[in-house]
């Protein structure tokens, strides 16, 4: 099949620039929990919720940009059905995933318990929500490494396993540390 190069470098530009909205709305998403998770006061936190708008709405446009894009290079270059183009397009699909079922609707209760510091405090200490943002972080990872490498299915499946060893174990150690020293 042969793609005029501009419609293929448009296509290629649009993807880029999805996938690195995606990782800066990571990144700030990461610092957001992060400054949730030591604010000292109710009234700080509601100034940092809102402070989350964009990036709620990017985390639904980047995700759905990215894997049409991923979709119509995969078609326009024939590597449609290559494992590591599939994986990473499912992978993608985990990021909006976990920050609309986990993070979204903790982040609204907590809002709309403001200025409750009994709120916040439960808030700060929800590990669903630290699990959460550990493995978007790691899918990001983990398809930027497939991006790179171009891997066969179970090299897929073993680099994912590992990245996501890597950054959900410590977490979950600590979460098994806290319920056996309890």
């Amino acid at each position: 099949m042969s793609v005029p190069v501009p419609l293929l470098l448009s296509v290629l530009s649009i993807h880029v620039v999805s996938a690195l909205t995606l990782l800066c709305v990571e990144a700030a998403t990461l610092q957001v929990m992060t400054a949730l998770r030591a604010s000292r006061d109710p009234e700080s936190a509601g100034d940092i919720l809102r402070s989350m708008r964009l990036a709620v709405t990017l985390t639904r446009i980047a995700p759905l940009l990215l894997v049409l894009s991923g979709l119509a290079l995969g078609w326009m270059t024939g590597t449609f059905k290559a494992p590591w183009l599939i994986v990473s397009m499912m992978a993608t699909v985990l990021i909006p995933t976990l920050a609309h079922t986990v993070e979204m609707p903790r982040l609204e209760r907590l809002s709309q318990a403001l200025p409750s510091a009994a709120a916040l405090a439960e808030f700060q200490t929800d590990k669903a929500m630290v699990l959460s943002a550990r493995a978007r972080f790691a899918t990001i990872i983990w398809i930027f490494l497939l991006m790179l490498g171009k891997p066969a299915l179970l090299p897929c499946l073993a680099i994912g396993a590992a990245v996501y060893g890597l950054i959900l174990l410590p977490a979950l150690g600590r979460k098994m540390g806290v319920a056996a020293a309890a």
